[in-house]
């Protein structure tokens, strides 16, 4: 057999190869006090892990390599991985990868490119990613994508919202209505309202809002090497804008993709994380259920894993009640709408549990109130408690009489003494933890941001549980750190991570933030010197390809390099171009007009591929002519009068300018250095009025 032949047979082995990219771990601060000790993808999810969840999902869909890229918990992560799934047999296999520091998106991606690894288009996922929908016909999709258009990047998953849910990772988005192209991509979090480019307004364009990020993309292998290629693209939301604002020059595109069935939650937030647990609880992820245990074994209790919870409990009790091996209950206690008892649990008399799941070896007092809660192994809650949408991590210890109200955090260890009451939004850490800047650890009362959803709600729930029971107890100590007894740490408001629980809690953001629109902006001193580095580079690649006769296809590649190394926009790159031809053309020795005009048009024949390149359309000439004026400005001396002749022949000879766009900068008299601008356009009025005439002879 030839190794021609050998070689299409890997071609044809390497396209069925389904491959994923796990990012397990990453530097994000919204799972504190939690990922202090473990990362995000090792949380506990009722009897398993997320990351569990994430590989079942992807093993469902039938990818065959997987690669768990993991960071700052390499080691842990390993050790995780090795002992609960390279046991499992099966059409797949899962490699282990670790990186330096953080595995963000974009190290993953070059890392991955580097060693080689990606053969044919593949899927990233984060790590926390609890799902049941199938991907595979988004990915037929994506693949006739591809055969229509090679530069086809990624398909983007999303799922769509019922309603605003005032959530930090929310999209605001323009598509083309048939093919799914992102136009435009706003990421609007608390924001009232999304901007859009006026440009998009006069095409066919679909707005598509309330929009949830499942952290699932199916890629070309383009992905990887557009991020080898971009050391400052890190994440999903750099290369989104990378691609929008280049599309001109580069042609790569991003398309956006619904679910149509099933469901997906992410979890980066506690937001999502209790929706995670909750809707697990409730049967969402079916047939990833409570009492369907993983394909992986569960062999670690120590993160919440029991094969023995999962038997339902029916009689009296309904809406998906599952109690673990030995729980037990005593006399009057009220179960009702996704309720979990873990293994060993005990309820002493009289309490209320309602949404809310109870780690292995719970122990809960009398007349205790649990609501929309998630307690993780062996928490204590003494008698005549409230514990109301919240997260109490391991070994935490309610004493009696205590309030624990919506959207608290307890992390692992502490301990609430008496009649204390927590406020909503209150993070308590038996240690301090940090989260990049040094924390303050005072009252968190008076927190201000919106109450966000919680595992349930107890209104409407048919009892109405017995809150005469509970006493209205004691503000908590706020007259220094050592809040708890033994000492615990409550954070105050202003130094939480903003987005802790999926919401900003810091208040909306500006109106102004990721606007799609170019705008008018005085740049600080650090972009400034961006800018004057790049107009550097740009005019010493222009002048090079005139000395070396460089080909106009590498000097666009050597610009394109300089653009995204600096992160300039298109605007700039126009502008920068139009004045490095002039600097190029105009000779200190020699500024007599007749040899400046001559210089330039030679020039203009020399780079006509670079201008046809990137003056493209109306808003690039205007930019290209922009900058040209403020040439002239600074060289009125030869330039005034050269300046008709200079745009007459781009418009005339080379067709580089269009009439519109002449006439309009005409027009448009910029503030700065007015008399000069206008001095500029009377030496051009002929030309306009030749223009103009021409006009109203066509007509």
């Amino acid at each position: 057999m030839s190794r021609k032949t050998d070689k299409r047979r890997d071609d044809i082995k390497d396209e069925n190869l389904l491959q994923a990219f796990v990012i397990a771990d990453y530097g994000s601060d919204n799972l504190l006090p939690l990922t202090s000790v473990n990362p995000p993808c090792l949380l506990p999810l009722i009897n398993a892990t997320l990351i569990d969840c994430t590989l079942e999902f992807l093993i469902d869909n039938g990818v065959q390599e997987i690669y768990v890229y993991t960071g700052i918990s390499s080691e842990t992560v390993r050790k995780y991985v090795n002992s609960n799934w390279n046991s499992v047999t099966g059409t797949f296999k899962i490699v282990v990868v670790a990186t330096d520091g953080v595995a963000s998106l974009g190290e993953v991606m070059r890392d991955a490119e580097s060693k080689g690894l990606i053969k044919t288009d593949f899927i990233i996922v984060n790590g926390c990613v609890v799902s049941n929908f199938s991907f595979l016909d988004i990915l037929n999709v994506h693949r006739e994508r591809r055969k229509r258009d090679k530069m086809t990047l990624m398909s983007n998953i999303f799922t769509r919202l019922p309603g605003a849910t005032n959530s930090v990772n929310e999209y605001f988005m323009a598509v083309h209505p048939s093919s799914h192209k992102i136009l435009a991509f706003q990421r609007i979090g608390r924001q009232s309202k999304g901007k859009l480019s006026a440009k998009l307004m006069s095409d066919e364009v679909d707005i598509v809002y309330n929009l949830r990020e499942t952290n699932v993309s199916i890629c070309s292998p383009l992905v990887s090497q557009l991020f080898t290629d971009n050391f400052d693209y890190q994440s999903y939301d750099d290369i989104i804008r990378g691609v929008l604002i280049n599309e001109d020059i580069l042609g790569n595109s991003i398309h956006a993709d619904f679910i149509s069935a099933g469901h997906c939650v992410a979890v980066g937030d506690y937001t999502a994380y209790m929706r995670a647990v909750r809707d697990l609880v409730t049967r969402w992820f079916y047939p990833l259920t409570v009492s369907n245990p993983l394909m992986g074994p569960s062999s670690n209790p120590c993160l919440g894993r029991d094969p023995l919870m999962g038997s339902c409990f029916h009689g009296s009790h309904y809406g998906n009640v599952y109690l673990g091996a030995d729980a037990s209950m005593g006399n009057g206690c009220d179960l009702r709408n996704g309720v979990v008892l873990g293994p060993d649990c005990v309820l002493g008399t009289n309490c209320y549990v309602s949404n809310s799941v109870l780690g292995p070896g719970c122990k809960i007092g009398d007349d205790v109130i649990i609501n929309g809660s998630y307690l993780m192994n062996y928490v204590t809650v003494d008698s005549n408690s409230l514990i109301e949408g919240s997260l109490l991590s391991s070994n935490v210890i309610i004493n009696h009489s205590t309030q624990i109200l919506s959207n608290s955090i307890l992390g692992s260890n502490v301990t609430v003494p008496p009649n204390s009451r927590l406020t909503t939004f209150s993070v308590v850490t038996k240690e301090k933890v940090s989260h990049g800047n040094d924390i303050s650890f005072v009252s968190l009362v008076g927190c201000e941001g919106n109450p966000t959803e919680s595992m349930g709600n107890r209104t409407g729930s048919g009892r109405d549980p017995p809150l005469s029971t509970i006493p209205t107890g004691s503000v908590t100590n706020t007259n220094g750190s050592h809040l708890l007894d033994p000492p615990a740490w409550l954070w105050v408001a202003d130094d939480l991570p903003p987005t802790l629980w999926g919401l900003n809690l810091h208040g909306p953001t500006s109106d102004t933030d990721d606007e799609l629109d170019e705008l008018d902006v005085e740049y600080p001193a650090e972009v400034e010197d961006d800018i004057v580095q790049f107009a550097k580079e740009v005019l010493e690649s222009m002048d090079r390809a005139l000395v070396e006769n460089i080909q106009t296809e590498d000097l666009i590649l050597e610009i394109n390099s300089s653009k995204y190394a600096y992160n300039m926009s298109l605007t700039d790159v126009n502008k920068t171009i139009s004045t490095s031809l002039l600097k190029i053309s105009v000779k200190e020795n020699d500024r007599a007009s007749s040899a400046v005009l001559k210089e330039i048009t030679k020039n203009v024949n020399k780079f006509y591929g670079l201008l046809e390149h990137y003056i493209t359309n109306k808003s690039s000439q205007l930019d290209f002519m922009s900058a040209v004026s403020e040439f002239c400005v600074s060289n009125m001396d030869c330039m005034s009068t050269v300046l008709p002749k200079y745009l007459h022949y781009l418009y005339d000879d080379k067709e580089v300018l269009e009439e519109d766009a002449i006439l309009q900068w005409y027009r448009e008299v910029p503030t700065d250095n007015v008399s000069e601008e206008k001095q500029l356009r009377k030496q051009v009025e002929p030309l306009v009025r030749w223009l103009e005439e021409a006009d109203e002879e066509s007509d």
